[in-house]
């Protein structure tokens, strides 16, 4: 597929996956180009939101979980897990949009459980088999700024996105949602400047610990992860057309 290029949107639950979607889908419009919406979360009962291709068409999680026997956690990784297997339907469903005349952008709405993306090959193989369609993929990462207010939860998360690098061998973009919502704006502006490693471990309130040695050793988890890592991590918010706008220049010439 000439001139299609994915995006597979992750991050933890909450962080504003689909609103990033819905918001890129604007600006591609805005830029005369197509835009694609899928939706792999099986979890997702909204009836107002309109997705290109919706998982809930062929699997539902409700209907999974009294017929296996399975949680709402393990429902969802199994409906991921028969999206990629069925590899025709999700073709077929595709080729109704995609031409090759026209420049086509297909944003993956992919749900919040952690364990797609890091002990399990489920999410590597979905990779290979949307790379053997001729799809140039970027993985856009997303951070909730509200859990960079607790030293474990950041802790947590960074470990997390960092697995997820090692794991998939494709360009990454990190974003830390909901940017509109941090108390200091200055923060914010110094975060796009993650070359200064000591200004963002403050930012990140990474100062008060019980033990010296605690201190130490997240001082050195976080310097590796945001110094090897993170150099390309963007503040977003969706109200900001400016910074919509930004996002989807920075991963349209990744």
């Amino acid at each position: 597929m000439i001139n299609t290029r994915g995006y597979l949107v992750i991050g933890n639950a909450g962080c504003g996956k689909t609103s990033f979607c819905l918001s890129m889908k604007k600006i591609v419009f805005i830029d005369q180009e197509i835009p694609i919406l899928i939706n792999l979360d099986s979890g997702r009962n909204d009836c107002f939101l309109k997705f290109d291709i919706n998982i809930t068409d062929m699997v539902i999680s409700d209907e999974i979980i009294p017929e296996l026997h399975i949680g709402p956690n393990t429902s969802i990784v199994y409906s991921v897990e028969y999206f990629e297997k069925n590899k025709s339907w999700f073709e077929y469903k595709l080729k109704k949009f995609v031409k090759n005349s026209f420049p086509c952008h297909i944003f993956f709405d992919f749900p919040g459980q952690a364990e797609l993306f890091t002990f399990r090959f489920l999410f590597q193989k979905l990779v290979k088999r949307i790379l053997s369609m001729n799809i140039k993929l970027v993985v856009v990462n997303m951070i909730d700024s509200f859990f960079l207010k607790d030293k474990s939860l950041t802790s947590f998360l960074l470990l997390i996105h960092m697995t997820v690098t090692f794991n998939i061998e494709l360009l990454q973009i990190h974003l830390i949602s909901k940017s509109d919502l941090f108390k200091k704006k200055n923060s914010i502006a110094n975060l796009k400047n993650c070359s200064n490693y000591d200004y963002t471990y403050s930012v990140i309130n990474y100062h008060a610990f019980t033990f010296f040695w605690s201190k130490k050793i997240s001082y050195d988890f976080i310097h590796v992860v945001i110094q090897d890592f993170f150099l390309n991590i963007i503040p977003f918010s969706i109200y900001s057309l400016y910074e919509s706008k930004l996002v989807y220049k920075k991963i349209k010439h990744v």
